[in-house]
This record gives structure tokens, sequence and C-alpha cells, in this order.
């Protein structure tokens, strides 16, 4: 019976990590969609926070059982995620 309650929590975990993840893809095909002419500095910064706070989020849930495959998995694409932004974040600065 235990046993049944760590596989639901996995899910759960798992779930959550899904919709972060997809949220942020969501973020991401939003963003390229805009022109680069209507693109602010807000809009820039606003983009960068959302995009950490969703992959952060997914990278929590995902590290909760880290040694399930799935879980493996949304973290390599979620620390890709989050290395894409910070090298953004470094470009601007730069």
């Amino acid at each position: 019976m235990h046993d049944h309650d760590i596989s639901g929590q996995f899910q759960k975990n798992i779930f959550i990590s899904l919709l972060f993840t997809v949220s942020y893809f969501i973020l991401l095909i939003t963003y390229n969609g805009i022109e680069l002419k209507k693109i602010s500095n807000s809009l820039l910064i606003l983009f960068m926070v959302a995009s950490v706070v969703f992959n952060m989020g997914a990278l929590f849930f995902a590290f909760k059982h880290y040694r399930k495959i799935m879980a493996i998995i949304f973290i390599i694409i979620n620390s890709l995620g989050l290395l894409s932004t910070l090298i953004l974040l470094l470009m601007i600065l730069s």
C-alpha cells in the first residue's frame, strides 16, 4: 500500500513538472513570435523572470524523484532551458 502512495506522489510531481515545462515552451513560442521592433526592455525582463521561475519550478518537482528516468529527462530539458536564459542574460549584459 505504501508503494502505491509513492507511485501516486511520483505521478503528481512529474505532472507538475510537465506543466511547468509546457508553460515554459509556450512562453518561448510566444516570445519568438513577437517582432524585434516591439520588444521592450520590460518585456525582455518579464520573459527572463518568467522563464527562470518556470524552469526552477519544473526542476524542483523533477528533483524530488531524480532516480526515475522520466524525472531525469525533465531535469535535462529544464536545465537546458535555464542555461539558455542565463546565456541570454550574459549576452545582454556584455
